[in-house]
C-alpha cells in the first residue's frame, strides 16, 4: 500500500499572490456590484466576490493544511462548495428570469454537482474517513 505524505504547506510567495489575488478579485467584484444595472449583471458581479473569498479560504487552508480528520476540515469545504454552489443556483434562476433558458442550463449542472458534492461531505463521517486513510 502507498503511503501518503502530509500536504506540504504553501510558501510566503505563494501565499502573498494568492492573497493579493483574492483581495483584488473581492474588491473588483464589490465595484462592479455597485455599477451593476441589471439583476443579471448583478448576480455575474457576484462572482468576483465569491472567488476572491474562495481564493482567501484556499490559502488559509493551504498555508495551514488540516490534518486528516481534522474538526475544521469538513467545515471549510462545505463553506466552499455552498459559496459556489449558491453563486451558481443564483446566477442560473436569474439568468432564466431576464435573459434565456440556457443560463438554467449552464449553470443549473455544475449548482447542482456542487449541491450533490456538499450534501457528500455533509454525510460523511470524519472518523470514518480518517481510520480509512493511511
Amino acid at each position: 500500500m502507498v503511503q501518503l505524505s502530509t500536504r506540504p504547506r504553501i510558501g510566503k510567495v505563494s501565499a502573498a499572490l494568492g492573497v493579493g489575488s483574492g483581495l483584488l478579485a473581492v474588491a473588483l467584484g464589490v465595484g462592479l456590484v455597485q455599477e451593476a444595472e441589471t439583476g443579471f449583471g448583478l448576480a455575474w458581479a457576484a462572482s468576483f466576490v465569491v472567488f476572491g473569498v474562495v481564493s482567501l479560504l484556499g490559502v488559509v487552508a493551504a498555508t495551514r493544511p488540516p490534518e486528516r480528520g481534522s474538526p475544521w476540515a469538513r467545515p471549510l469545504a462545505l463553506v466552499v462548495l455552498l459559496l459556489l454552489a449558491g453563486w451558481a443556483v443564483v446566477t442560473a434562476v436569474v439568468g432564466v428570469v431576464e435573459e434565456n433558458w440556457l443560463w438554467g442550463v449552464l449553470l443549473g449542472v455544475p449548482a447542482a454537482y456542487l449541491l450533490w458534492a456538499a450534501a457528500r461531505v455533509w454525510r460523511s463521517d470524519p472518523d470514518d474517513a480518517a481510520a480509512r486513510r493511511p
